[in-house]
């Protein structure tokens, strides 16, 4: 994605009128990022109040305090995939085709047909900004990964402590 916005900022800053750039590129813009964690288990507990049911007090408030921690995760998401379907595709739609990229990756997969097609975007300052304003949210809701996954991994030490008490 990052040749999307080097090859738009190009584009504008020499006064272009569009940039040909992959459509496999343009449509990476379109992926909201995803994080499916299935809490059957732990919502079952906190919800019928039987987290009691776990002996260690410290896992048990980790655990408790879990979904708020992956709350801050999937916010940052929501934000992502709101600004892609609205902003980021109003501004495309508005300009040009997006139909040769906007479906290139309905299920995650990439149809082999389409490599090599390429698609002439308007080198224009608002494509800029929205694409821009789109790689600012990804930074964003990248950062809020290492806070989860340290919690995740205090959580895996605390269940294989409390295994062995």
């Amino acid at each position: 994605m990052e040749l999307v916005r080097a090859e738009l900022d190009r584009a504008v800053r020499d006064g272009s009128s569009f940039v040909v750039l992959p459509d496999t590129s343009l449509a990476l813009l379109y992926i909201p990022p995803t994080t499916q964690l299935t809490l059957g288990t732990l919502d079952g507990l906190v919800g019928s109040a039987r987290l009691g049911v776990i002996r260690n007090a410290e896992l048990r408030s980790s655990l408790a305090s879990w979904g708020s921690t992956l709350d801050e995760l999937t916010e940052e998401e929501w934000a992502s995939r709101q600004y892609v379907y609205t902003e980021l595709d109003r501004a495309f739609r508005d300009r040009m085709n997006v139909n040769p990229f906007r479906w290139m990756f309905s299920d995650e997969t990439l149809d082999a047909g389409e490599m090599g097609s390429t698609s002439r975007v308007p080198a224009e300052a608002q494509i800029l900004g929205v694409v821009a304003t789109r790689y600012a949210l990804l930074d964003h809701g990248i950062d809020e990964f290492p806070p989860v996954l340290d919690e995740l991994d205090r959580l895996l030490e605390l269940i294989a402590r409390s295994r062995s008490e």
